[in-house]
């Protein structure tokens, strides 16, 4: 190698793609739940029950055996984080699909139609559009104390505008 090998400084460890399947798998279950033949309520109610089981799970484990670590994917953060996805799945499965209450998902639907382009720009651009932005509204944008809030909202507007014109345009990247 032209130059010695060096500690991964992000923190991230190589074994976490284990806990990370844990992740998967937690997801696999509840789309499977969901794909179920029980009545919608029963469903909600699963959802939610299971998120509250994983979420205090995931914190007793943080608590006494195991840190709520996300950088290196800890099981008591893929439990924690389960059940906080978890919960929020059965909340929107209820209120959007049970209830019917859909009008404002909109905004959700045109990032969910483009999720991995969103997920990509996010990775690749968001220093650019912060340097742009920057360029053409003033170097000190971003300053103060809520500096930080309004570069990620700021950033979050304009991938989804872009999302937005993608969505019109049936412009949908797939795997």
């Amino acid at each position: 190698w032209p130059e010695p090998w060096r500690l991964n400084g992000g923190g991230y460890q190589t074994l976490s793609f284990i806990p990370s399947m844990g992740t998967a798998l937690i997801g696999l279950m509840a789309g499977e739940w969901l794909r179920g033949s029980r009545d919608g309520w029963t469903k909600c109610r699963n959802l939610l029950l299971g998120g509250i089981l994983s979420l205090g799970l995931g914190w007793v484990a943080g608590q006494t055996c195991c840190p709520i670590v996300k950088r290196i994917w800890t099981p008591s953060w893929v439990l924690f984080s389960g059940g906080w996805a978890l919960l929020l799945l059965g909340c929107f499965y209820g209120i959007v699909d049970l209830k019917g209450y859909k009008q404002w998902t909109y905004p959700l639907i045109v990032v969910g139609m483009n999720s991995i382009a969103m997920y990509v720009m996010a990775h690749l651009a968001e220093d650019w559009l912060v340097q742009t932005l920057q360029t053409h509204l003033g170097a000190d944008l971003f300053d103060g104390f809520w500096g930080p809030v309004e570069k990620n909202v700021s950033v979050l507007v304009v991938l989804w505008l872009m999302c937005l014109w993608m969505y019109r345009k049936k412009i949908f990247l797939r795997i």
